[in-house]
This record gives structure tokens, C-alpha cells and sequence, in this order.
């Protein structure tokens, strides 16, 4: 068990939910991970003929844990590290600040091939996005902060590295003005959100610290005329959450944390944004009503939170088209981080085990948290995914995007000031059938 002490909104910060209690570890975490880990040291293909029996549903709670689990292999360990993927990629980049210098790393799930893509310098990459329409990866990249001279800074640039042609391009002289206002008064880092050519547009994040706050802005940036759509500006009061996800699994609608704060409850905003104009649409916090941190919607358009009510805590599925809330079947215990673990999967859920969970300050959220599951919607068959100890706190799962089968799955831990990037075979663990369905427990 961990006593949650950081936002974990890792997976190379991947979305994953976490917050802001005290920190404490349930037991020892295990050795701690350097700041810069050689990337290529830990991809090895493993022994996968023996799958791990507690990864099944454990009859009891807390989750059972194990020494070792041959169906997950440790990929990528850093403090400046970022990642995105697709089917058959994982890409990893890994910033040397004594070198000034990102590499960008790719490797192939299938043969483990592992291998250095390109460098980019003196920029660390702030988010990486890959566009499967033209086999492109699109990278956003800022020079570190000066803090002896913080006006020394270099505007942020956009590549794009073309996987067929195996060439990089930087965008920037196409893209003037990519900062807002704001931003670029502040020499803000700048972040690449969503790339949608159909409306010749890319979505962006903007964010710099003012104070004992971080100000963040997010927008629509027209490719042609440079023209910028706001969909909100908002305030961290105490950490910087950013707007990080491994895959936007919703084409139609994007959340942001809001501006307001009312009580101590923090907000997250979606916006609809598959029109010419956005607009902001559901708010997940009311003034009265106190519910846990949400992340982005699901392929079929759902929020999923657990809310107070009637001094119980329940899990729902907020509706974003239909504005409509359900009430989901009890859980085991309560689910910190419940969202859809996937594109093709919006039915199945990730969320780790939560102990004493708490309705005081910003969210609902657990004191104590455990071992990562999966959950199908539609039977309400939970499969235990993780189990191994010695990697910190586990944050979700997602599917690999573009991996149909349901096979292949990334998860992050979080060990000290170092984020762990894990694969997971679910099929050879026996989780995911080959079809592509949540598989029920072995009978005992």
C-alpha cells in the first residue's frame, strides 16, 4: 500500500490521477531511481510462459502482491522524461541537462527493438503527439528556464518527424506567434494538446508561474492565420496540473482545469470542441456538491467520478452528450483514478484499489492506495492487473493506442522524483482474451 504524497498525473505524466495528501509509504518502496536512467538498459524481452496468479481477482482486500510478474517489463525510468505511443511504438524522450540535449527513443512492442530516433537541442520536449493519419510524431519543445536570468529564454518550437522518411522537419518557421499574449510575455512553456487537420487547427497549452502560482492557457491556433480560439485560462494554486495524456480518446470534447475555485473545490471544464467555435459545455464540480478529479472523456463520451452523496460516496458516468448521470454498481473498495482505459476499450476501467478515502479538502480522493484493475462496464468483472512491488505507487493503465487487441498496455509508477514506465502483456497474463475482452478470474 502507498500513502499518496504526489498529483500522479504520470505515465510520463499520462493522465493519471492522483493528489495532494500527506506522504507516507505503506512499506518500502524499494531502491531509488536516478535522475537520468540509460533507457536501453531496461528493455528486455522476457520469459512469458508462466503467468502470475494474483494478477486474477483476489478474494480479499487489500490485493495480494508478488515478487516478480514475466507478463511486465520496466521500459523507460526518469525525472525528464516524456512518452507517446502507437501501435507498434512507444516513444520516449529523455532530456541530459548537462548536455542540453533531448533524445528520443523508440520501441517496437513486438520485437523489443529499441533504438535512438533523433536529438533535438537545446529544447526539453514537452509533449510528443502521433498523428497515425500520415505515420507522423509532432513534438513540442522550450529551452530550460534560466533562473539566474529568467528574460534568457528562446521561444518554443514544433517538429515533426516523419516515420517513413525517418527525417525531422521544425515547423516553427510556418508557426508565428504560437504563445498567447499572456505567454509570451511570460515566456511560458508551451504544450501541443490535439492536432486536427480537418479544421486546419492544433490545440495548445500555455503555462508559466506568477507568484506561488502557475497561470495556464488553452487554445485553438489556426494553421493559416495564426488566429487563437480561447477555450479557458486557469489557476494551480498548488501544483502545476498540466494538460498531459497519452491518447485523447474523445474526438468531440476536451477538458481543462477551470479558473474558479469555490470552497476549496477545484474544477475540471470540457469543452465541445468538434465544432468551428467551442464551447464550454459540463463543469465536474458544482458550488454544493464535492466529487473526485476527472479526467478526460471516454470514447463514448462519459466522465466518470465518484461524487458524495447523501454522505455516501458513489461512482458515476456523467454524459456528455446526452447531460445525463448514471449511477455504476458498487465496487469492491473505492476506486481511486477511475477512468476509460482506452479508445478502443471506452467500457473498460482502470483505477487502483482505494483505502480511507477522504471528503476534506479540493477532492474526494484516497488515503491509502494499492494495486492498478481493470474493470469491465457491462459484466462489472474486476481483473487485478498489477501485482509486483518495488516500483513506488502505481498510477492507471491505458491500452496502447492503436492496438485493437486489447493486448498491450502501459502503466506508470511514480518512486521518489522519478516517473517508471512499465509494458504489460494482458493476454499472455491471461487479463485480455485475444479478441479483445476483459477475460473473468480462473476458478480457484
Amino acid at each position: 500500500m502507498r500513502r499518496i504524497g504526489l498529483i500522479l498525473l504520470c505515465l510520463a505524466c499520462l493522465a493519471f490521477a492522483g493528489c495532494d495528501s500527506p506522504a507516507r509509504p505503506g512499506h518500502d518502496a524499494g531502491p531509488d531511481v536516478p535522475d537520468q536512467v540509460d533507457v536501453v538498459d531496461v528493455v528486455d524481452v522476457v520469459d512469458v510462459t508462466d503467468t502470475v496468479d494474483a494478477t486474477s481477482f483476489p478474494d480479499v482486500f487489500p490485493a495480494p502482491s508478488c515478487e516478480e510478474d514475466p507478463t511486465q517489463t520496466l521500459v523507460a525510468s526518469g525525472s525528464s522524461m516524456n512518452i507517446a505511443a502507437y501501435y507498434p511504438f512507444i516513444f520516449i524522450s529523455q532530456f541530459n541537462s548537462s548536455q542540453r540535449r533531448s533524445t528520443v527513443y523508440s520501441l517496437h512492442v513486438e520485437t523489443r527493438e529499441f533504438r535512438e530516433i533523433f536529438t533535438i537541442e537545446p529544447e526539453t520536449l514537452t509533449k510528443m503527439v502521433f498523428r497515425p493519419e500520415d505515420n507522423s510524431l509532432w513534438i513540442t519543445g522550450i529551452e530550460p528556464w534560466n533562473y539566474q536570468d529568467p528574460t534568457d529564454r528562446d521561444p518554443p518550437r514544433i517538429f515533426r518527424w516523419d516515420l517513413s522518411t525517418e527525417t525531422l522537419e521544425d515547423l516553427t518557421p510556418q508557426l508565428p506567434n504560437l504563445r498567447s499574449p499572456a505567454c509570451e510575455d511570460n515566456m511560458a512553456n508551451l504544450t501541443l494538446q490535439m492536432i486536427d487537420m480537418d479544421r486546419n487547427r492544433l490545440l495548445l497549452h500555455c503555462d508559466f508561474p506568477l507568484d506561488s502560482e502557475v497561470r495556464g492557457e488553452l487554445y485553438f491556433y489556426d494553421l493559416t492565420t495564426s488566429e487563437k480560439v480561447f477555450l479557458g485560462r486557469h489557476t494551480e494554486r498548488y501544483y502545476a496540473r498540466g494538460l498531459l495524456t497519452l491518447e485523447l480518446n474523445s474526438t468531440r470534447f476536451f477538458m481543462t482545469p477551470c479558473e474558479e475555485w469555490t470552497d476549496g473545490r477545484s474544477k475540471s471544464c470540457y469543452w465541445r470542441i468538434d465544432g468551428p467555435t467551442p464551447y464550454l459545455l459540463f463543469q465536474s464540480t458544482d458550488d454544493i456538491s464535492k466529487g473526485s478529479a476527472t479526467m478526460q472523456a471516454s470514447a463514448d463520451d462519459l466522465v466518470y467520478q465518484s461524487i458524495l452523496s447523501f454522505e455516501t460516496i458513489i461512482q458515476t458516468a456523467f454524459d456528455l452528450a446526452g447531460l445525463e448521470r448514471e449511477i455504476l454498481p458498487a465496487f469492491p473498495v473505492f476506486p481511486q483514478g477511475l477512468m476509460s482505459a482506452g479508445r478502443f476499450f471506452p467500457r473498460l476501467l482502470s483505477w487502483m484499489e482505494g483505502y480511507d478515502p477522504s471528503t476534506g479538502g479540493s477532492w474526494i480522493q484516497a488515503g491509502v492506495v494499492g494495486h492498478v484493475f481493470l474493470t469491465d462496464r457491462d459484466t462489472m468483472v474486476h481483473r487485478q492487473v498489477t501485482c509486483q512491488d518495488g516500483f513506488g505507487m502505481y498510477g492507471g493503465i491505458l491500452f496502447l493506442p492503436g492496438d485493437t487487441t486489447g493486448r498491450w498496455a502501459i502503466l506508470a509508477s511514480k518512486m521518489g522524483e522519478s516517473v517508471l514506465i512499465h509494458l504489460k502483456d494482458l493476454q499472455e497474463a491471461g487479463i485480455m482474451s485475444e479478441d479483445g475482452h476483459l477475460l473473468p478470474p480462473p476458478e480457484k
